[in-house]
């Protein structure tokens, strides 16, 4: 597996987030694509009959998931990474080789791969875990996030499969309408230790919050273990 392609969600109103983007990937090598985020804050009526019950930002957020998986599948793609526009992949970028190595002993039966966790308490023991050469973990709610993730085409199928009807969106019962519980929850998935991606923060975003500045020290740190 050499360079999956990228699919980024973007809404229109993050023209910063866009030109971060393209920034890195324009000639990174890696093809990409940028998805049309659908703005459920800006525009709840979009939205209206799907789940009224789920907060309009948070499904539209799945949404947006959903159109760039579905994307990616009318693409052909077997493999493909599904990212948001603030994700950082410089050192993905400089590391190819020994991301695919390792990305190589995944388990034979994922579908998805969560390849960053926004939980800090997913780190825990990291060093030791790595050097048992312990990469996977099995997902569960704790790990959340939807930063980036790399999703085969048996999954982008499955997941459109069982979430649409006679063509049109319609969304299975599910305890949270958010992308990575979802998504994640319907398919068999695996959280990456390994930091091979990370967070890039943005003036009032929620990356600035002291959850995701307590990433950055751990994956600082786990990305030095990697280049040794």
């Amino acid at each position: 597996m050499i360079n999956p392609p990228l699919y980024f969600i973007n809404l229109d109103r993050h023209k910063d987030r866009l030109d971060h983007m393209n920034s890195i990937l324009s000639n990174s090598g890696i093809k990409y694509k940028r998805i049309t985020g659908l703005d459920g804050e800006k525009n709840p009526d979009s939205l209206r009959g799907l789940k009224p019950e789920a907060k309009a930002d948070r499904l539209g957020c799945l949404v947006s998931h959903l159109k760039a998986i579905k994307t990616a599948y009318e693409d052909g793609c077997e493999y493909a990474f599904i990212s948001e526009d603030d994700v950082e992949i410089d050192f993905y970028l400089k590391n190819i080789n020994k991301f695919n190595k390792i990305i190589s002993k995944a388990p034979k039966d994922y579908e998805i791969i969560q390849l960053h966790c926004s939980n800090p308490d997913f780190y825990e023991n990291w060093r030791t875990r790595l050097d048992k050469e312990s990469y996977f973990t099995k997902w569960n709610l704790y790990n959340y996030g939807a930063l980036i993730y790399m999703i085969n085409r048996k999954a982008m199928n499955k997941i459109l499969e069982s979430s649409t009807k006679d063509g049109d969106l319609e969304l299975k019962q599910s305890e949270y309408y958010v992308a990575d519980f979802y998504i994640y929850n319907l398919l068999n998935t695996y959280t990456f230790l390994p930091q091979f991606f990370s967070l890039k923060t943005f003036s009032g975003a929620m990356s600035g919050t002291s959850l995701f500045e307590n990433l950055a020290p751990i994956s600082k740190q786990i990305k030095e273990y990697i280049e040794q």
